[in-house]
């Protein structure tokens, strides 16, 4: 979307606590640091996210294979409350989020609403 000129702000995993090449896992040593630490951490990125749906236009879930998870159900449900209209690469598994999609759409046709 940005090679088209779209402006994305997109969630960024926590670079303290995930491994650099493969950020959906943690760091090796992740079970031996402070339950603190990691609730601290978690919370800090949960705010920057939801901060970067308040200043988004619109929400896009990518969920391959209709999966999202607790994280992204979260953000679904502050966006929805913000009023941003949310969209999604696919038809997502979980009903009750599903329901606050407004459509499912491809990148490109996401673009050309955009784009409106």
């Amino acid at each position: 979307m940005k090679d088209k000129g779209i402006k994305c702000l997109i969630p960024i995993p926590s670079k303290k606590y995930r491994k650099q090449d493969r950020p959906h896992e943690f760091i090796d040593n992740f079970d031996q640091i402070p339950e603190e630490d990691k609730l601290e951490e978690a919370r800090r990125m949960a705010l920057e996210h939801l901060e970067r749906i308040d200043n988004a236009d619109v929400v896009y879930i990518i969920s391959p294979n209709g999966y999202v998870g607790k994280s992204v159900c979260m953000e679904v449900g502050y966006a929805y409350a913000k009023g941003k209209p949310i969209y999604s690469s696919e038809k997502i598994d979980d009903f009750s989020i599903m329901s606050l999609v407004s459509q499912i759409l491809s990148e490109d046709e996401l673009i050309q609403i955009i784009k409106q």
